[in-house]
């Protein structure tokens, strides 16, 4: 089941081959399991002696780090990374006290962790931005405006096409006038073709296009009338900048 944006941003998905293992090293560990118990025991012990002050140092850590990683991206994800980088350098820093680090492989430790945390951070909020609906949606809408499989009619022109079944709008310099059942209802197709389903409704798609400025927001349901050769239409307004790749004049 989906866990939506919020979920989703809080998993950090790690892709991995079979070759990214070394098996040899991984059957080794394994074989001293009980070494593992040995060591997660003397750490947690070594945690409790700084029970008083590692708090507020992580918790300040955790902010600057989590500060140093938005970049626009989802807050979540920059939360997320903070959290694993603070877990590695408490984590070396336990390891420097019972003498198995020095201070350079920690600081080198942890300034590899940090970056390979930040690259992953980088490729999740594009993931995430590719499959977030409006994306789904203005992408699925200019490639049928470039194959021509739906149409958009120029208001400048003096013969719209009406009878055109392709139609699902009409378009100036400024906003493209999607009708919103017939546009949604196509790119609902256009998945379904691909054995894939829009993941939202179509109130909750201009919710979505809206709150990331695709749309003209509108308090009745993000739809607006607009009189359109002299009849009344209730139509989305789509920023015309959306679909700059379509160019033509009539698409």
């Amino acid at each position: 089941p989906s866990v939506g944006e919020s979920g989703e941003a809080r998993l950090m998905t790690v892709e991995m081959l079979p070759e990214d293992v070394d098996i040899r090293a991984l059957t080794e560990v394994q074989r001293k399991s009980d070494r593992l118990n040995e060591c997660m025991g003397e750490y947690i012990e070594w945690l409790a002696e700084s029970y008083e002050s590692l708090p507020v140092a992580l918790k300040r850590r955790f902010f600057e780090l989590r500060d140093e990683a938005q970049n626009g991206g989802h807050g979540r994800i920059a939360e997320a990374i903070a959290y694993m980088q603070v877990a590695i350098e408490v984590w070396t820093l336990f390891l420097k006290s019972k003498g198995q680090l020095n201070e350079t492989e920690m600081k080198e430790i942890r300034s590899e962790s940090w970056e390979n945390f930040r690259l992953l951070a980088e490729k999740q909020n594009r993931i995430m931005y590719d499959d977030k609906p409006s994306t789904l949606f203005i992408t699925a809408l200019k490639e049928m405006l470039a194959t021509k499989r739906v149409r958009l009619t120029d208001l400048c022109k003096e013969n719209p096409m009406y009878s055109s079944k392709e139609i699902i709008g009409w378009q100036d310099k400024n906003y493209a006038y999607l009708l919103g059942d017939t546009a949604y209802t196509e790119v609902c197709k256009f998945y379904r073709e691909q054995d894939k389903t829009f993941p939202v409704s179509k109130k909750q798609l201009l919710k979505h296009l809206a709150m990331d400025k695709y749309i003209l927001p509108s308090e009745q349901g993000n739809t607006h009338q607009k009189k359109i050769f002299g009849q009344n239409r209730r139509v989305v307004f789509l920023y015309a900048n959306a679909l700059t790749e379509s160019g033509g004049d009539e698409i």
